[in-house]
């Protein structure tokens, strides 16, 4: 599913762009009960890393995709943070559901009706899951940039020409839309840093807003492909 929302020939953001994948675990089964290890997660970004050093100029991994998201009081947290601390330094983008722990971006996800038009902006609403909440605390949402997550047809798991549709969605699915979007960007301008498409994606977002109770709410701001990109080409 994250694949393919990703560089999907069909559904996904960046369908040129290349895929590698590391298959992991996110933690150890103990007498316990299961414990998360964001040790693991920094070993795989490790390895990205070391991959790149055998890839030729212009064929270098650009962005890790980890729909897993992680804090300071978790097991293996410091490993994590200086391994997304290297991959920064070497120009590797790491994004989680977690991706303001360490860069100065608040990615969100967003929902929308099944019929709605995906290409209008006024189609898309809050997730159903964080609604009430939105609702309740607004100011809260709107430094987050948002991407689109509910009401997405990605690969199933069941068959390689099978489909499935998700209305809720969850940030596993903004995540990988997000990382192909950069790689999309990457594209457009091949020395793209992190810090310059988080500058371009926040100046160019549209503000968002959802009517409730009588009264105009704004979640956040609309990620804006086509007035990024047009940003990346002027300069």
């Amino acid at each position: 599913a994250v694949a393919s929302l990703a560089v999907g020939q069909e559904v996904g953001v960046a369908p040129e762009a290349d895929l590698y994948y590391i298959a992991s675990t996110f933690g150890h089964s103990t007498d316990s009960g299961y414990q998360f290890d964001a040790s693991i997660m920094a070993d795989c970004v490790l390895r990205v890393l070391k991959l790149n050093e055998h890839l030729p100029e212009g064929e270098k991994i650009r962005v890790i995709s980890i729909s897993r998201g992680y804090s300071k009081q978790d097991l293996g947290y410091k490993a994590l943070d200086a391994a997304i601390r290297q991959a920064d330094e070497e120009g590797v983008l790491v994004l989680t559901t977690s991706t303001s722990a360490f860069y100065p971006f608040r990615l969100l996800g967003m929902g929308r009706d099944y019929r709605a038009d995906p290409n209008d902006m006024a189609s898309y609403r809050p997730a159903s899951w964080l609604e009430e909440t939105v609702y309740q605390y607004p100011e809260g949402y709107q430094d987050f940039c948002l991407v689109p997550m509910g009401s997405r047809t990605y690969a199933c798991w069941q068959g390689p020409e099978d489909y499935e549709l998700s209305y809720e969605g969850g940030m596993s699915w903004a995540v990988p839309w997000c990382a192909g979007f950069y790689a999309l960007c990457c594209q457009v301008e091949p020395d793209l840093t992190p810090e310059r498409f988080f500058q371009v994606v926040q100046e160019t977002a549209v503000p968002a807003y959802v009517e409730h109770e009588g009264t105009d709410c704004c979640f956040g701001k609309i990620v804006d492909p086509a007035a990024a990109i047009a940003r990346l080409q002027e300069t």
